[in-house]
């Protein structure tokens, strides 16, 4: 599956960070209870990074805008990552397509 073991560790620690912020996006949308452990895990583990993003970008009414900017800007860092590593070129609609089709995978992939 993966041939270059430092390819899958830089996929493993994207990914892994992007379940996390997929996470906080959907306990956000069902209206979690923040008081959990694990709730309260998630948030600490994002909010560095979306709490200055809430800055610039609000949120559409229960939609938490900045969440879901997060998890795309994670999404593009993993596939810009692999293709420097893999040393391969792709178009610009190439990082749009990953990034937009990676993000929605591992959201259903959180689901189901």
């Amino acid at each position: 599956m993966y041939s270059d073991p430092f390819t899958m560790l830089v996929k493993v620690i994207c990914n892994l960070y992007l379940f996390i912020v997929l996470l906080r996006l959907v306990l956000q949308l069902t209206r979690a209870d923040f008081y959990n452990p694990i709730s309260q895990g998630v948030v600490r583990a994002t909010s560095p990074l979306i709490l200055p993003l809430r800055k610039v970008i609000p949120a559409i009414g229960r939609l938490d805008t900045a969440s879901l900017v997060l998890a795309f800007a994670v999404q593009l860092l993993t596939v810009a990552l692999v293709v420097l590593i893999k040393g391969v070129s792709l178009p610009p609609a190439g990082y749009a397509i990953y990034t937009i089709a990676g993000t929605f995978y591992h959201l259903l992939d959180l689901y189901f």
